[in-house]
């Protein structure tokens, strides 16, 4: 069974209240004496990380944190080692009080982002997150509750926080010590207990080995959440249900449809779910109702299964022995699927050139995943057939052999979607199929597409990692330079995939226009990035936000400095005066940590008193009234906030002889080299970097409202 700890916070003030707390407690079928954690007069935060410290001494699997002033149910002990977050051990973090919803994702509970919960009145939580938690609780806040600090680290592992429905606890009616409000749930049910086991769900799935993938990790939400599962399927696809938790049947019943999902629409930021196969079966075609596919995306998302426990000794030494043969670095290549072939496979004409760019940027060799012996190739150390040089590889073989490999790329087929089992960095080569209708998201997947989406591709890129290429087919140089990417170390970024689109991005920038012949702005964010991701949690400052749809011929910075931050940690602070860009630029930094100010650039710097850790300056437009004075007011006002080795980027200004330099930074470049600073790189733009931070404490006077308005 499942041990649980519970531990109270008190403090000696309120001993009355524990007390009434204490009885309420004992008269549960609790089995043993809580543990109480009295405030020593360091406050509610630091007595918090030392009930933390002192549970980390003892045994047990789950501990309950809890304040000093509430009610009980009455079965609470067996209603927490029977809830099924807590008897399968997939819960890292649950509450059993106050979860904000009423949506139920499973049996008697609700899902939250932990992130996004509030309240330490009855927390639940794993031993597995426990350091995590006593790593980060000092490290990553500064002036938060002990409740953001737990939730906050535990989400750095998992996003989700399960809520007990109905709630086992009620805050008694008295005033907090530490000034909490007071809150009283209308879910409380003081004599619930949870019923006996669910009914199981009985159906046969057989289909092709990215279905099976997929519906195995669509499966996952219901095994998880406490729905049997029992399928009937082809004994190859087997470990695959048998890893999302499923039992394996014969005679299991009628056939799931997997159904196609209806036309999607115009794309929105907020709709990923839009059009994808996997998520529209979710509840669907008999399944259990565990809501809709838009509240339930994000966890299928976060599905994670492996295979590990599947695959026989005997099948690892075999791939193993196969994998010593092959120069690294090994790039798996699978070009022809069986179904749909006019609408998923790579053209012909175009494989040996494919084969010759992948093989001339990283060397090694090209495994060709070829069951059928379909696709053209020429004999080169470099390029291995699969079945002439081993063998047609089952599925478990297949993979320990992707698990093996340096990379995996694939068509809109099986083995792309059946990557998602492992780790291995993936690149999808799409056709006339839409990545975001067909795959689920995988921070190691970058997918390569034609232009012809734009609509679709700049609402789906960052979500499924889009790299849009022209043309309709991508051509075996854009697929080759992409694969490169996913093999070499990243650059910016620890993940791959978000990396690899972050390089895409920055090439996005290589741009010639009708006011500049040569716009090398990948050169100078790169290097600017470069510098930022040596610093930890930075803050960027940028004046002048996003104001069109891929504009890259401007730099498109709020979203490409948002996505950066993100991956990397951090947040970007967006200033422009006016309203229109604001709101654009705040609806294409959705789900990025962007906040967007519709403020004069200046007077918002001169204002502002935190850090900057990082400053780009793109307000007023070139040749607008009084740009260059704006650019060096700019500068004069955010001097002093600048953290040691702030870089400053400068945008749309160029050498132009004798030392000056003509554009937004005429006037604050010389001011700024005046002050000890130094041009680290230029071109379009310029990048500064601080030569000693002895100069830069100079007092700022706030600008006067009468200002010429920024574009």
């Amino acid at each position: 069974m499942v041990q649980i700890k519970a531990l109270f916070l008190s403090c000696p003030q309120r001993a009355a209240v524990l007390a009434q707390t204490l009885v309420s407690f004992r008269d549960t079928d609790w089995h043993e004496e809580p543990g109480v954690i009295l405030d020593d007069g360091s406050g509610m935060i630091d007595n918090s990380y030392r009930l933390l410290s002192e549970a980390a001494k003892q045994e047990w699997d789950y501990l309950l944190f809890l304040e000093d002033d509430l009610l009980f149910n009455r079965h609470l002990h067996h209603n927490l080692v029977n809830w099924l977050p807590v008897k399968y051990g997939y819960a890292n973090l649950a509450t059993l009080y106050q979860g904000g919803t009423t949506t139920l994702a499973g049996p008697h509970f609700a899902t939250g982002r932990a992130v996004e919960h509030g309240g330490s009145q009855a927390l639940l939580i794993s031993r597995r997150v426990l350091e995590e938690i006593l790593s980060g609780y000092y490290s990553s806040w500064t002036t938060e509750f002990q409740d953001v600090r737990i939730c906050g680290c535990v989400s750095r592992i998992d996003p989700t926080i399960y809520i007990y429905h109905p709630h086992l606890v009620q805050e008694q009616a008295v005033k907090s010590t530490w000034g909490g409000p007071l809150k009283q749930s209308p879910l409380f049910d003081e004599d619930f207990q949870i019923p006996g086991e669910q009914k199981m769900t009985h159906f046969s799935f057989y289909h092709g080995l990215g279905d099976c993938s997929n519906a195995a990790h669509l499966l996952a939400l219901y095994t998880q959440a406490g729905h049997p599962i029992a399928v009937e399927c082809s004994p190859d696809k087997a470990p695959l249900f048998q890893a999302a938790g499923c039992e394996i049947k014969h005679r299991a019943g009628r056939g799931h449809p997997w159904a196609h999902p209806p036309g999607a629409g115009a794309p929105q930021h907020d709709d990923h779910w839009a059009g994808n196969k996997t998520a529209w079966n979710i509840s669907r075609g008999g399944l259990p109702d565990i809501g809709s596919y838009e509240e339930r995306w994000h966890d299928l998302c976060n599905v994670k299964l492996s295979l590990d426990a599947f695959v026989p000794d005997d099948v690892r030494q075999s791939v193993q022995a196969y994998v010593d043969t092959l120069p690294r670095p090994v790039v798996l290549l699978h070009t022809k699927g069986n179904t749909s072939p006019d609408k998923k496979n790579y053209p012909d004409h175009l494989h040996q050139g494919l084969y010759s760019e992948i093989l001339e940027r990283l060397g090694g060799c090209v495994v060709l995943l070829d069951w059928d012996s379909r696709v053209p190739w020429f004999h080169h150390y470099g390029v291995r057939h699969v079945k002439v040089d081993w063998h047609t590889p089952n599925v478990l073989e297949l993979y320990e052999l992707i698990r093996r490999a340096d990379c995996l790329v694939g068509v809109d087929s099986g083995v792309l979607h059946f990557g998602r089992f492992t780790d291995t960095p993936a690149v999808g080569i799409w056709t006339h199929h839409y990545p975001s209708h067909f795959a689920i998201p995988r921070l190691n997947t970058a997918h390569v597409l034609g232009d012809r989406w734009q609509d679709w591709t700049r609402r789906r890129r960052l979500a499924f990692n889009l790299i849009d290429v022209p043309g309709e087919v991508p051509a075996p140089w854009e697929v080759a330079e992409v694969v490169a990417r996913m093999v070499r170390p990243p650059k910016y970024l620890a993940r791959r995939g978000p990396d690899v689109l972050l390089q895409h991005l920055l090439d996005r920038l290589r741009q010639s226009s009708s006011y500049h012949p040569y716009l090398d702005r990948h050169r100078t964010m790169s290097a600017f990035l470069k510098i930022v991701k040596g610093i930890e949690k930075p803050v960027v400052v940028e004046t002048g936000c996003i104001r069109a749809e891929d504009d890259w011929t401007a730099g498109f910075s709020s979203f490409l400095f948002g996505w950066f931050l993100k991956h990397h940690g951090g947040e970007l602070h967006s200033v422009d005066i006016d309203g229109g860009n604001v709101n654009f630029a705040r609806t294409w930094t959705q789900g990025l940590p962007v906040t967007v100010h519709q403020s004069d650039s200046r007077l918002w710097l001169a204002n502002y008193n935190g850090k900057i850790d990082a400053l780009y300056l793109d307000s007023a437009d070139v040749d607008t009234p009084r740009y260059q004075e704006i650019c060096l007011e700019e500068a004069q006002a955010a001097i002093s906030k600048l953290s040691d080795n702030c870089p400053i980027l400068i945008d749309d200004t160029t050498y132009s002889g004798g030392g000056k330099y003509k554009g937004k930074g005429g006037m604050a470049i010389p001011w700024l080299l005046d002050r000890g600073w130094k041009v680290a790189l230029a071109g379009y733009q310029v990048l500064l970097v601080p030569a000693s931070s002895a100069s830069r404490e100079e007092s700022f006077v706030p600008l006067q409202p009468s200002i010429t308005t920024l574009a």
